[in-house]
């Protein structure tokens, strides 16, 4: 057969050789090179496998929590209740002292929204940290932030990918991202689970360290400690984490305000 195709097409010996590992070149096709692992990677990877977990099957979350509050002026105890989901608007109610709620705030993709009874005024606002910060809590993170580090899904504070990454002395890793986001470095332990966040925020340097970590698949923090510069201080315990595969009513998520409410914006 081959001496009847050399005849017909007049193709030399050599010449179809070279077809013919063309052929079989191109059949196979190129070999997938998989990229190299690093310590990196891999922790990485595992960081990853737990933020996933966090996110299953959750729709909606109740969470308990005490603050300690500290800056120039003055230092607060504060009991938080907060309710909702990450992805629907979420609810927060502030007490202090004997159980007496002080302010009352709804979190949405769109806004923020606090309430001081005392005032019968309602504050609002575009920017949540420019809300909050009406109320006197200087924080670098949204509601819907602080949920994602309460339940450890850390959804919309930590970059999907990092630039670089420096091992760490106790068998963990330092992870850099760009410098435009919002939170710069994280430090993950040697089973990946985060320990220390970096940013900055209004020309301040920020930190955030995690401890107390559950054990469960997510391995969420009870404990949060903030530093925001030189100023300001800020102690989160998590005393109860109720996770809801079900959402909350919408009737649930609402501010009720009374009669005579006073409307004030706070991005004019």
């Amino acid at each position: 057969m081959i001496s009847f195709l050399l005849r017909r097409t007049r193709v030399p010996v050599h010449g179809l050789l070279v077809v013919c590992l063309l052929l079989l070149t191109t059949a196979c096709g190129p070999k997938q090179i998989a990229p190299p692992t690093t310590p990196a990677s891999n922790l990485w990877e595992s960081f990853s496998l737990r933020r996933d977990a966090a996110d299953q099957s959750l729709r909606g979350l109740k969470i308990s929590a005490s603050l300690h509050y500290a800056d120039r002026t003055r230092q607060n105890r504060i009991t938080l209740s907060l309710w909702g989901s990450p992805m629907r608007p979420l609810r927060l109610d502030l007490s202090a002292g004997f159980g007496t709620t002080f302010a009352m705030v709804r979190e949405t993709n769109s806004g923020w929204w606090g309430y001081i009874p005392e005032k019968n005024t309602i504050y609002e606002s575009q920017d949540a940290r420019h809300g909050q910060s009406a109320l006197g809590l200087d924080l670098p993170f949204t509601l819907r932030e602080l949920v994602g580090v309460a339940i450890g899904s850390y959804n919309g504070l930590v970059p999907s990918e990092f630039m670089q990454a420096e091992p760490t002395s106790d068998g963990g890793w330092i992870y850099f991202f760009a410098p435009n986001s919002q939170v710069t470095s994280m430090t993950l332990d040697g089973e990946g689970k985060p320990v220390v966040f970096a940013g900055r925020l209004s020309g301040k340097d920020w930190t955030m360290t995690l401890s107390r970590h559950g054990e469960d698949a997510t391995a969420a923090p009870e404990k949060i400690n903030i530093l925001l510069g030189k100023d300001v201080t800020a102690v989160l315990r998590i005393k109860q984490l109720e996770r809801r595969s079900t959402p909350w009513p919408d009737e649930s998520l609402v501010l009720k305000l009374p009669p005579g409410t006073v409307i004030t914006p706070l991005d004019l």
